[in-house]
């Protein structure tokens, strides 16, 4: 049965998880660059001690991801279809999933290493929609709408964030100068939630 179908229960996180709120100038530690082959390609974030969520379409069966201590990464769940991935990695902080969807208008905030270089970079944005299948998604896979902040490459698999919360993943968005290219897109709420509460008992 697909995940994102699973009846799950309100609290994902259980209260062994140690997680925070933070401030966007703290989120630093618990957002990394993930590497392959000496590049940085994508983006991960802490959702529990030593386990790391990014987007599905960052892992490969080649070759493991790498951190930038030289971690070497483990898979230990992919869902290609909502496309997202559980990593194995170093402990870190974990940020902490919203409750509950942003109102339209609301300021959203993409964190991610863009490039390949070596920064963090934050995109901020405004939340349009929960989740729709603006960018013609394969069937019964929907994308939360960000506007203003479609990314670039290696953003991929960054957290999006509200007043401190993760409500998203970074996983796509329109083409400059396409006129879609400030829509930017991302797992809906409700799928990342029961996505994690599935990975976080692995």
């Amino acid at each position: 049965m697909p995940l994102r179908r699973l009846i799950l229960p309100f609290l994902l996180l259980t209260s062994a998880v140690s997680c925070a709120t933070f401030h966007p100038s703290q989120v630093q530690e618990s957002i990394t660059p993930l590497i392959l082959q000496g590049r940085e390609v994508c983006t991960a974030w802490s959702g529990a001690p030593g386990k790391w969520i990014t987007a599905a379409h960052c892992t490969t069966a080649e070759e493991p991801l790498a951190f930038r201590d030289a971690t070497r990464s483990t898979v230990l769940l992919r869902d290609v279809v909502q496309d997202l991935a559980l990593l194995t990695g170093p402990v870190a902080p974990a940020l902490r999933l919203a409750s509950a969807h942003p109102r339209l208008g609301d300021p959203l905030y993409v964190y991610g290493y863009g490039m390949g270089k070596g920064v963090l970079i934050l995109l901020p944005g405004v939340y349009i929609h929960p989740g729709s299948t603006f960018f013609d998604s394969p069937a019964g896979v929907e994308e939360m709408l960000i506007g203003g902040a479609n990314g670039m490459p290696g953003m991929s698999g960054g957290p999006i964030l509200s007043k401190g919360r993760v409500v998203s993943v970074m996983t796509g968005g329109g083409t400059a100068p396409s006129p879609t290219h400030l829509i930017g897109t991302g797992v809906p709420l409700r799928v990342l939630r029961e996505f994690i509460h599935t990975a976080l008992r692995k």
